[in-house]
């Protein structure tokens, strides 16, 4: 993953990160971060190897049986070029994972308010930056789909979420989106999305649902191309649901490799279209909108990891005897501000279903 930040960020980018970060040397061994502790700074991985691994010790009373089988590998190993602290930045909750250095590594550590600062006063950076965190999110995900035994136990992710996804945006956003896009109806069992071929649009479920279908093993691409999408869907295994005012195809605008996965509808199914060259247009002419759009991207991506995690028992919270009620951090609890972005996302989603006359 060493090419994603040398190929998004510009040379002034790069200079602003040298002169900001730190570099840091940790020896094998060194714990980052431990589970349910969200780091304090951005660490971009230079060189070396850092695991993130079920927590080293047993789980707290009361939490569900974490899976004996996966704990004796990293669920991901993160490599040059990759980033770590990337909830914070994104305002989400921290991984339920320990983050362990595999062998002597080296790091250069931003300050999260520091890059926090930086992201909201330089749109150009913004841009450069979130869409650089959405494509390594992004190929995590992909190695994760190549993998669907680890998914077995996903499940689909709450309304809440796509709401908090689109609060992110702005106004003249989803009226943008409303303008250039066009309704399509998908009966039960008609194909969003097909393996082995790319995305031709970015899609905004407004009604009812999609199953995501992964293959077991490894699949040759031209394989799942070329072979009935009928038969080769009913050898997948369903490893998580698209409900509405989520949205699929985003990653299509970060990477052009065919999709590890389908995507099928699983209900009578309405779904707003953009096509890809629009949109590619505008996130190149707007670099406002393309900063909160490969925001929101990262965010929806990482909610699909943190989704793997918690379903693997990882990342739940749950009461330590001894500890006051108000220190201690549920598993889907939210905090004031998280709330009043999802009210603003749910107010965003139902004026678009008004604009485009659906009554759902």
């Amino acid at each position: 993953m060493t090419e994603v930040l040398l190929r998004e960020l510009s040379n002034a980018d790069l200079d602003w990160m040298l002169a900001n970060g730190q570099h840091h040397h940790l020896p094998a061994e060194t714990i980052i971060c431990q589970p349910q502790q969200q780091p304090t700074d951005v660490y971009l991985l230079l060189d070396g190897a850092i695991a993130l691994t079920p927590p080293s010790s047993a789980p707290n009373a009361g939490s569900l049986p974490v899976d004996s089988t996966l704990t004796s590998e990293p669920l991901v190993t993160l490599t040059d070029g990759e980033l770590l602290g990337e909830t914070a930045l994104l305002n989400l909750p921290p991984l339920g994972l320990e983050a362990r250095v595999l062998q002597d590594s080296t790091t250069l550590r931003l300050p999260y308010l520091v890059l926090q600062d930086k992201l909201q006063q330089d749109k150009a950076f913004a841009a450069h930056f979130n869409r650089a965190i959405a494509l390594l999110l992004s190929e995590r995900l992909r190695r994760m789909y190549e993998r669907p035994e680890r998914l077995r136990f996903t499940q689909g992710r709450s309304a809440k979420e796509a709401m908090f996804v689109l609060g992110e945006m702005r106004d003249s956003d989803i009226d943008w989106l409303t303008t250039m896009g066009e309704i399509q109806r998908y009966a039960p069992n008609d194909f969003l999305v097909k393996a082995g071929r790319s995305v031709e649009a970015l899609y905004v479920i407004l009604d009812g649902g999609f199953a995501v279908l992964a293959a077991e093993g490894a699949r040759n691409p031209l394989t799942l191309c070329f072979a009935c999408p009928i038969q080769t869907a009913s050898t997948m295994d369903a490893i998580t649901t698209l409900s509405k005012g989520e949205m699929a195809g985003m990653v299509a605008f970060l990477d052009f490799r065919p999709m590890p996965v389908t995507i099928r509808a699983a209900e009578d199914s309405l779904v707003l279209t953009v096509p890809r060259q629009t949109l590619a247009i505008k996130l190149l002419q707007d670099l406002s909108f393309a900063a909160r759009f490969y925001r929101v991207v990262a965010i929806q991506v990482c909610n699909i990891i943190q989704t793997v995690v918690e379903q693997l028992g990882y990342a739940r919270q749950t009461y330590d005897q001894g500890k006051d009620l108000d220190e201690t951090e549920f598993e889907g609890e939210l905090d004031l501000d998280s709330l009043q972005q999802m009210s603003q996302g749910a107010a965003r989603f139902n004026w678009m279903l008004k604009q485009l006359g659906v009554a759902v």
